[in-house]
């Protein structure tokens, strides 16, 4: 994600989609800070009223619905693309349209004819219709899909996803989707999420970080209660990050890392 307020710490992008072609919209966001797993109702709200003037012939991909999305996919497994357009476009001409993955065509019939896009008058709600295609042998890693509408004008869209084995393929201890959310590499056992060190009494913790990726550190003196947040968001400082536990317990403590956003 590319920041479009450098000056600020941090930012929150969605996708608005299915935009009226007229009238307002009010867009209301929750944000909930680091304490909210303490105290649940505590949040803040933003809202805005907006002008929608949405062009009145659409395309849109509705699955995969955003951008980084990960799947968890075997190599055999079928995962089904659908992407919902204006009823206006066509009736049943799938030769109007066009799917690509990372670039590459994918045919709208098989050998034998057999059509691969299928266009139906369901599953994308009043005013819409919806052409789907199964998508079979994914590679592990990131996967760019776009669909394509072109007669007479042209309307595209696009997502851009992540595609992992379930399990965990180099064995390290983290499943091959928690490696991708926590930007390690799923195929390397030494690219892990990972405490390396307490140092300093065991109040300095030291752990394996990536760049651009968010930290935070959780802690409990006994097992039989949760973890706890007891640090800020902690951004990455380099391969490797730390923080300072002004709270040692004189017994023991235990700590864990998680990524945020």
């Amino acid at each position: 994600m590319n920041a479009l307020y450098p000056n600020l710490p941090l930012e929150y992008h969605f996708n608005y989609t299915g935009v009226p072609s007229n009238g307002t919209a009010t867009i209301t966001m929750r944000f909930r800070g680091a304490t909210a797993t303490l105290f649940p109702d505590r949040y803040g709200i933003a809202t805005r009223t907006v002008n929608t003037i949405a062009p009145s012939q659409t395309l849109q991909l509705a699955n995969p619905s955003t951008n980084g999305l990960i799947l968890t996919l075997g190599s055999n497994d079928v995962y089904t693309i659908q992407a919902c357009f204006t009823s206006t476009l066509t009736t049943n001409n799938y030769n109007l349209f066009s799917v690509y993955i990372n670039g590459v065509f994918q045919p709208r019939q098989a050998p034998d004819q057999t059509p691969l896009y299928r266009i139906l008058p369901t599953g994308c709600g009043a005013g819409y219709r919806s052409l789907s295609y199964d998508w079979s042998g994914a590679a592990p890693g990131t996967n760019v899909i776009q669909i394509i509408y072109t007669n007479q004008f042209y309307l595209s869209d696009t997502r851009s996803i992540a595609v992992v084995r379930d399990g965990d393929s180099d064995g390290d201890g983290m499943s091959d989707t928690a490696e991708l959310m926590a930007g390690t590499d799923p195929f390397n056992p030494n690219s892990v999420l990972r405490i390396t060190s307490l140092e300093d009494g065991n109040q300095l913790v030291v752990w394996d970080s990536v760049s651009n990726v968010n930290y935070q550190v959780l802690a409990t003196t006994n097992f039989a209660s949760p973890m706890v947040p007891i640090s800020p968001v902690i951004p990455a400082s380099g391969p490797s990050t730390f923080f300072y536990d002004n709270t040692p317990d004189a017994v023991s403590k235990f700590y864990r890392i998680q990524v945020v956003p």
